[in-house]
Formats: structure tokens, C-alpha cells, sequence
């Protein structure tokens, strides 16, 4: 909802995710940066004329760094609403989905990287953007590093927002849905290659039992399907990587002495059904300011396509992943030169792993942390475990199982001289609320 000449003005589906700094001493706002640009603003053009009066979303949920030395702010950037139809908002919709850097102080805009255009698979970027340094030959560059929902990683100057790696503006499907305007083209990184996977075909779907995979099978080639950015379709879309990724909240975890940046991620398709239907706006959509509301206003919202099984992993009729696995990896690329050191599955499902085979892998929203000692802790696959890696190789060295499932990414901290790893877990049936486990690192 937004306040426009005394008037309420219905936003579809979320408020717009305006950025706003305030003074910590005094409580005053400092400054407002618009994600959804109002006329005159740069970006405007990038939308519908009207599309700031009623389009929401292109909020930080992410979360953002700071540079205090150069004194910028990096964001990362969700998607405009609604997330899988975007009649109302025609354009490449600045800046949603965006790698945004302002100046701390007064809000100014610095550079932006835009790394969907007019999404609509919910591909918000779902971390904060990696301050990192790259030493390459000796010559230091520093430079942002942002994981994707589509297992992308874009590595940019800190100052300039370029590219460090190529990127090529590639051609992708074309939505057929009334009213859709998809984007022609979308940028994909030539470096480094896509830590998730992008495609499927049949031969990659499960066979847990004949009548399951018949199931997949059916459902596969009834669907529209032609890889990533497949739109979202009347026919039903599998969506690979899905709406929680590729990459996850939790984050990129890097290390400065190696150049490595480590990167959990997802490889879980969801499904893309889409419905159509009209809207009513409830009570939490209007709220009355001085003025009345008009009829028009408190009239239904147009006939829009919604998505009505998203966020949820595609599997068989019996509950197992609709793909073979890795269901999940762990990854550690060289961030100077875009090239990987190693990929391992993290977590396995044991009911599922079949004799003789590695690990299966599992979806987990935690983020690695790195320790100057050569240790990676993560936690958040299914399989409750907290690991500790070697980071040169991605090997076990120890692991416990958690009470329950920990979705957060651990914290190191040294106490006398002695280094501790802690992290949040969540509740049980016998512990609602969870706990806080800390571990001594010997």
C-alpha cells in the first residue's frame, strides 16, 4: 500500500520495498532510495508508466554489506510482485533483482547489476552480496561477489560495478501467457560455470518403483519444459533450480588466503501451476487514510495468473525427489580465476542412497563459515548433521547430529584463546523453542 495525493492506491501482492537509512542517534530519516523508481528517477523507464502506483516487492529481505572504507552500501534485491506473472509491470523492472550499490551517506545510486530481467520464477537474489578481496599475480581487486537462486555467481567491482568474469545476454523462452511480456534475453556468466543444476531431461528422473516413474515420466512430457527460464506456462512449467534454489539464504562463505569462495546449493525443481482467478483486496490490502476510498478502488483486481504449488520440491506420487541425485553439493570455486576447486554432496539421505553410491546430497538453507585454521562448518541438510571439512579438499573431519534441523549458518569465536563454533537450532516436540549448541574446536 502506498500513500498517493491523499489518496490509498492498491499495491498487488506486497508493499514496495523502498530502502531507508536512519540516523542511530537521533532517530531521523536520513534518506529513501526507491527499488520500484518513481517519475524523473533513473529506472523509471524500465516499467509501465503507472507500474510505481501498483507494483510492490524489490525489497532487500536478503540482506546487505557494507564498505565502510569507501563508504558504500551493496544490496541484494528481490523480485517485483507478483512473483510469476508480470502483465501489470511490462518492462525489465528496475530494480528488482538487482546487485545495488548506493552511497551510505546520502543514498545516491553508485552502479547497479541486474541479474534477472522482468522475473518471473521468484529468482530473487537470496543472500547478501560477498564483499570479497581476489589477489591474482599479486594484484589485489575487490570485488562483490552474488549467488543466485539459478546457481549463478556474478563477481563485480566493488567501484565500478563490471563485470571481473564475461557475460553474455542470452536468448530464452518467450512467455505465451495473455498479457505477458517476458524479457528476450537473459545474462548468463561464462565464468564461473553454474554451481546448480540447469537442466533435465527424462533420463535424469527418479525410479524408486515402476508405477513412480511412470508417474514422472507422464507429468515430464506434459509440461512445458526448455530449461532455465522456462515461463511459467498454462500447460504446468518445471522450474529447475527451483524457487529456493541454487543458492540459499544462507550465503557464500570465502576465504582471502585461497581465493575461494564456498557455496551450498539446492538441486530440487519445483513445479509452476498456473491458475487464473480474481482478486479481492482484503483488510490488510486497504487501510483508509483522510480521504475515502473510491469504488474503483474497493473494486475486484483484474483477472491475474497465479502460481498455486510454488515453493514445493516436484516429487513422485510416493514422496521421493522427482531427480536423481546430488539433491544438494557444497562447492569451493577460485574466485580469480572462476574455475572450481571441488564439488562434494552435502547431506545424505540414507533411506534413499543407493548401495554403493555416494552420498545423496539433501536441500539445507544454512550457509558455510570458514576458519583461517582450514575448516568449513555447515549445518542445515535434512540429515541434521553439523560438519566440519577440510577447505582445501571438502573431506569429512568430524561431524555431530543436531536435536533438530538448524536452518542458520554457524558462528566461530575465540574465547581466552580458545576457538568455539556455535549455531542455532530449531525446536522439537520436547524443546519448542530450540537451543544454541556451542563446540570447542580442539
Amino acid at each position: 500500500m502506498k500513500l498517493m495525493e491523499d489518496k490509498v492506491v492498491l499495491i498487488t501482492g506486497a508493499a514496495p520495498g523502498y530502502i531507508r537509512a536512519y540516523n542511530c542517534v537521533t532517530g531521523k530519516l536520513e534518506w529513501t532510495f526507491h527499488t520500484v523508481p518513481n517519475p524523473g528517477e533513473p529506472g523509471h523507464e524500465t516499467w509501465d508508466p503507472e507500474a510505481y502506483k501498483v507494483v510492490g516487492g524489490a525489497n532487500n529481505w536478503a540482506g546487505l554489506s557494507i564498505d565502510n572504507k569507501r563508504g558504500m552500501v551493496f544490496l541484494s534485491l528481490g523480485s517485483a510482485s507478483y512473483d510469476f506473472w508480470g502483465a501489470d509491470r511490462k518492462g525489465d523492472n528496475l530494480y528488482s533483482n538487482c546487485v545495488l550499490a548506493l552511497d551510505a551517506a546520502t543514498g545516491k545510486h553508485i552502479w547497479h547489476f541486474q541479474t534477472v530481467h522482468h522475473d518471473m520464477w521468484d529468482y530473487d537474489l537470496p543472500a547478501p552480496p560477498a564483499l570479497i578481496t581476489i589477489n591474482n599475480n599479486g594484484k589485489k581487486t575487490d570485488a562483490v561477489a552474488q549467488i543466485t537462486k539459478q546457481g549463478f555467481v556474478f563477481v563485480l567491482d566493488r567501484e565500478t560495478g563490471k563485470s571481473l568474469f564475461p557475460i553474455e545476454e542470452r536468448k530464452v523462452p518467450v512467455s505465451n501467457l495473455p498479457g505477458e511480456h517476458s524479457s528476450p534475453t537473459q545474462p548468463f556468466p561464462l565464468k564461473p560455470k553454474p554451481f546448480a543444476r540447469q537442466h533435465i531431461t527424462e533420463a535424469d528422473l527418479t525410479n524408486f518403483s515402476p508405477e513412480d516413474h511412470e508417474a514422472l515420466v507422464k507429468q515430464f512430457r506434459s509440461m512445458r519444459y526448455e530449461g532455465l527460464y522456462t515461463p511459467p506456462d498454462l500447460k504446468g512449467t518445471i522450474q529447475l533450480p527451483g524457487t529456493r534454489g541454487g543458492g540459499e539464504w544462507g550465503g557464500a562463505a570465502y576465504d582471502p588466503a585461497t581465493n575461494l569462495l564456498y557455496v551450498k546449493s539446492n538441486d530440487a525443481p519445483d513445479l509452476i501451476t498456473i491458475t487464473t482467478g480474481t482478486k479481492q483486496p482484503s483488510e490488510m490490502d486497504v487501510q483508509e487514510s483522510s480521504s475515502q476510498l473510491t469504488t474503483a478502488d474497493r473494486s475486484a483486481r483484474p483477472d491475474q495468473y497465479v502460481n498455486s504449488t510454488g515453493y514445493k520440491t516436484w516429487k513422485d506420487p510416493s514422496g521421493n525427489p522427482a531427480i536423481t541425485p546430488p539433491w544438494g553439493t557444497l562447492s569451493a570455486i577460485n574466485m580469480a580465476t572462476g574455475d572450481y576447486a571441488w564439488q562434494i554432496p552435502l547431506g545424505n539421505d540414507s533411506l534413499r542412497q543407493q548401495k554403493g553410491a555416494p552420498e545423496t546430497g539433501q536441500e539445507g538453507k544454512a550457509g558455510p563459515v570458514v576458519t583461517a585454521g582450514g575448516l568449513i562448518f555447515i549445518s542445515g541438510t535434512e540429515d541434521r548433521k553439523l560438519r566440519a571439512l577440510d577447505k582445501a579438499t571438502g573431506k569429512l573431519l568430524w561431524q555431530t547430529t543436531l536435536p533438530a534441523l538448524a536452518n542458520a549458518t554457524a558462528c566461530t569465536y575465540q574465547v581466552n584463546g580458545k576457538q568455539y563454533v556455535a549455531i542455532s537450532v530449531g525446536g522439537t516436540k520436547d524443546n519448542p523453542s530450540g537451543s544454541i549448541m556451542a563446540f570447542a574446536i580442539p
